[in-house]
């Protein structure tokens, strides 16, 4: 059975996740992949968000797109598009989010996820995304489980 179906739907997160594993020629050049890959993304993933992760990507660095873990949870910080939430009054600079819910803390995909239960947003993607458009892997900072609450509120409500 595939991951994330619930009610004979696929998760757009996990039926790209199946295709990259399953599709994406490793014998290809890199350019090939990437082809292939942006050719999957734009049948399955609407424009904006698709492009909107392309420029998480585009300017990632350690700051943008942090992964950790603990013995027991797993869950990424990406940097807000200005270090602060859009239309939100509080002081968030990185939202929380996690692959195998999926699950992220920004506006849109809350308001997405409230009439649409494959809502995808482009901090999601581009945590997906990364590791196949980039040469390089997500750092993955291992961490206590005691140390792992305390990180994600600082990350997530820092000033």
């Amino acid at each position: 059975s595939l991951p994330l179906r619930k009610k004979n739907f696929l998760h757009p997160i996990a039926l790209l996740d199946a295709l990259l594993k399953e599709n994406i020629d490793s014998t290809e050049s890199v350019d090939k992949k990437e082809q292939q890959l942006l050719s999957v993304c734009d049948a399955l993933i609407e424009k904006p968000i698709l492009d909107g992760a392309l420029e998480i990507i585009d300017g990632n660095s350690a700051l943008t797109i942090r992964h950790i873990t603990s013995p027991t949870r797993t869950a990424y910080l990406v940097q807000t598009s200005s270090g602060r939430s859009k239309g939100n009054r509080s002081n968030v600079s990185h939202y929380y989010c996690q692959t195998e819910l999926p699950y992220c803390s920004c506006r849109s995909y809350f308001e997405r996820a409230k009439v649409d239960p494959k809502a995808l947003c482009k901090h999601l993607l581009a945590i997906k995304l990364l590791p196949y458009l980039t040469n390089s892997e997500i750092h993955v900072e291992k961490i206590v489980e005691e140390r792992f609450a305390s990180l994600v509120v600082e990350a997530a409500f820092s000033d």
